[in-house]
C-alpha cells in the first residue's frame, strides 16, 4: 500500500493534456455496437434471453455541466479499468480502437487503469512492453506547453503524464506488496474484517522466507526481490538440496539446475519413515530457528511444473509450523492446523483467451489442482482448501474483492493526483465531487464481471460491467446456450473496446468522437 501511494504521490506535480468536454445527450444504441442490460445503476440482470438494445439513461444534467466550464479543467466523476489480454490485446497485438480509445481518455483528463489478472513480469518491465505493443507515447518534458497524444503542441496542457504508468497499473501480483508489512492486510480486505485496534502492530513477511513460483521461477524471485521481499526461495532451491523430496525425473531439470540458489537453512526432516525408525519420536530440544521456516508461498502466475509444485505446496500445508519436511497430523484433522504456511494465488481465472480457438487453461486451474489434491488427503470435514473458512489461503486477482479494493484505492489516489495537479484551476465542485462510477470492461465473465457485480465499494462507487466480444465471451456459444451460458450478466455487451468506451461516454454525457 505504501509503493502505491509512493508512486502516484511522484505524480502530483503533474498533469494530462486537457480539453474540456462539452456535455452531450446519451445516444440510443442500435446495432452490434452496444447492446444495454440495463439502465439503472444496480441492474445487473438481463430482460428475458433476448439481447435487445435498449435507451439507456444519462446522468442528471446538473451533474455533466459541473465540469463544463471551459476554464477549468475537467475531471469527472468517472473513471475506468481495463482488462488487457482480450479486451487491449489478442495474442499481444492491439485490438483496433484500443489504442484511440486510451488516448481519447487521456486527452480528456478521465482517469483509468489497468486491471489484469497476468503477471510474471516486474511491473515497470510490463508497462514498457504494454507502450510499445499498444503504440502510447511516453510524454516527457515540462513547462505550459506539452505534446497531445497525436505529437502536436497543446497550450491547454497542465503538464505531461503517460498515458500508461506503474501509477495506474496493476497486475494479478501488485497486490502482493501490501504483506511486506502487514501479512494479514489483504486476508482483512477479502473477509471484511477489520483488525485496526491491534494498533498497527502486525508483523509483515519482508524479512520472513518466502516460497515463490510462476512460468519463471526465477525471474519470479526477482520480481519478489524488488517488491522488498529479503528471503525468497523457488522450488528449485528445495529440488537441488534435496532432490528425494520429488522422486521422479523433473521435466525441467536444466533450468532447476541453472536457477537454484543455496538454501538459506536446512530442512528439519521428521515424522513418516523417520518417525518408526526412531520409535515414533519427535526430535524434542531441536531449535527450530536453525531450520527453514516458510511462513507463505505465493503463485505469481501459472507454473510449469505442476507435479513439484504441488508436492511441494501440499508439504507445506501438512508440515509443522511451517517447517518444511515435518509432519503435522492436525493438518489433516476436520478443524486443521494454526500457525503454518499460507497459501496465495495471485489470479483464479480457470480459462483464458490464448491463440488456440478455445480457451486455455488459466492460474486457476492450477489452484484447483492443488486443492483437489489436498481434498484426497485431508478430512473430509475440513473446509475446502480454497475457501475463505478454510483460513489457509487467499485467493487474489479478479473476480475477488481483495483485488477489487486494491484496484479502487490505486484509482482513487491516481485521480486524486490528477485533481491536485489542477488544484489552480479546477472549482471547487470538482475537487470535492467523488468516484461515482468505474466502468470495467472486460472480456470474461467469471472474473471481469462477475468481480465487478459483486464488488461492494466502501465509498459507494458504482462498478459498472461492461462485456466485449474479442476475447473468452463467445456470443455464438451464448446464442447456442441461452443464459445459461452467461451466469454473471453485465450491463452492456458491446462489439469491443472502443464500443464500450463509446457506450460509457455517451452514458455520461460526454463526447465520444474518436
Amino acid at each position: 500500500m505504501a509503493a502505491c501511494r509512493s508512486r502516484l504521490d511522484r505524480l502530483a506535480t503533474s498533469a494530462l493534456c486537457a480539453r474540456a468536454p462539452v456535455p452531450t445527450r446519451c445516444l440510443t444504441l442500435s446495432g452490434r455496437s452496444g447492446v444495454a442490460l440495463g439502465s439503472s445503476a444496480g441492474a445487473h440482470g438481463l430482460s428475458g434471453t433476448k439481447l435487445q438494445p435498449q435507451w439507456c439513461a444519462t446522468r442528471p444534467q446538473q451533474q455533466q455541466r459541473q465540469f463544463s466550464t471551459p476554464t477549468s479543467p475537467a475531471i469527472p466523476r468517472f473513471a475506468f479499468a481495463f482488462d488487457i489480454d482480450g479486451v487491449l490485446l489478442h495474442v499481444n497485438q492491439p485490438i483496433p480502437g484500443a489504442t484511440a480509445a486510451l488516448q481519447h481518455l487521456h486527452r480528456h483528463n478521465i482517469p483509468f487503469i489497468f486491471l489484469t489478472n497476468g503477471g510474471g513480469r516486474y511491473e515497470a518491465d510490463r508497462v514498457a512492453d504494454l507502450q510499445q505493443r499498444l503504440g502510447l507515447t511516453m510524454h516527457s518534458g515540462g513547462g505550459s506547453s506539452a505534446l497531445t497524444a497525436s505529437g502536436a503542441h497543446d497550450p491547454n496542457c497542465a503538464g505531461p503524464l503517460p498515458v500508461l504508468s506503474t501509477a495506474n497499473f496493476v497486475q494479478s501480483h501488485t497486490p502482493f506488496q501490501e504483506l511486506l508489512d502487514d501479512a494479514a492486510g489483504l486476508d482483512d480486505a477479502a473477509t471484511g474484517a477489520d483488525n485496526s485496534s491491534d494498533g498497527g502492530g502486525r508483523s509483515g513477511l519482508r524479512d520472513q522466507t518466502i516460497l515463490v513460483t510462476g512460468s519463471d521461477a526465477a525471474r519470479v524471485r526477482t520480481i519478489a526481490e524488488r517488491y522488498g521481499f529479503r528471503n525468497v526461495v523457488i522450488p528449485a532451491d528445495i529440488l537441488a538440496a534435496y532432490p528425494a523430496i520429488y522422486p521422479f525425473n523433473p521435466l525441467l531439470k536444466s533450468v532447476y539446475a541453472e536457477t537454484a540458489r543455496p538454501l538459506p537453512k536446512p530442512l528439519l526432516l521428521e515424522g513418516g519413515s523417520l518417525a518408526v525408525q526412531s520409535g515414533d519420536k519427535t526430535l524434542s530440544g531441536v531449535d527450530e530457528s536453525q531450520y527453514l521456516r516458510i511462513a507463505a508461498a505465493f503463485v505469481f502466475n501459472d507454473p510449469r511444473d505442476w507435479a513439484l509444485d504441488i508436492q511441494i505446496l501440499t508439504d507445506l500445508l501438512q508440515a509443522r509450523r511451517g517447517l518444511l519436511g515435518t509432519f503435522d497430523p492436525a493438518s489433516l484433522s476436520a478443524k486443521g492446523s494454526e500457525g503454518g504456511t499460507r497459501l496465495f494465488f495471485s489470479n483464479s481465472d480457470l480459462l483464458w483467451a490464448a491463440k488456440y480457438h478455445l480457451p486455455r487453461f488459466g492460474q486457476g486451474a492450477f489452484a484447483a489442482a492443488v486443492a483437489g489434491v489436498w481434498a484426497q488427503m485431508a478430512s473430509p470435514e475440513q473446509p475446502p482448501l480454497l475457501s475463505p473458512k478454510g483460513g489457509r489461503t487467499t485467493l487474489l486477482g479478479k473476480p475477488n474483492a481483495a483485488t477489487y479494493r486494491f484496484a479502487e484505492r490505486t484509482l482513487r489516489q491516481y485521480r486524486a493526483s490528477l485533481l491536485e495537479a489542477h488544484a489552480s484551476r479546477a472549482s471547487p465542485a470538482a475537487k470535492d465531487a467523488p468516484l461515482q462510477t468505474v466502468y470495467m470492461i472486460g472480456d470474461n465473465p467469471d472474473s471481469d464481471i462477475a468481480g465487478a457485480n459483486q464488488f461492494s465499494s466502501a465509498h459507494g462507487t458504482d462498478w459498472c460491467s461492461v462485456l466485449v466480444e474479442t476475447g473468452v465471451y463467445d456470443p455464438a456459444r451464448h446464442r447456442d446456450s441461452g443464459d445459461d451460458y452467461l451466469r454473471h450478466r453485465p450491463r452492456s455487451i458491446v462489439s469491443d473496446v472502443r464500443a464500450a468506451v463509446r457506450w460509457a461516454l455517451q452514458r455520461e454525457g460526454w463526447p465520444a468522437d474518436f
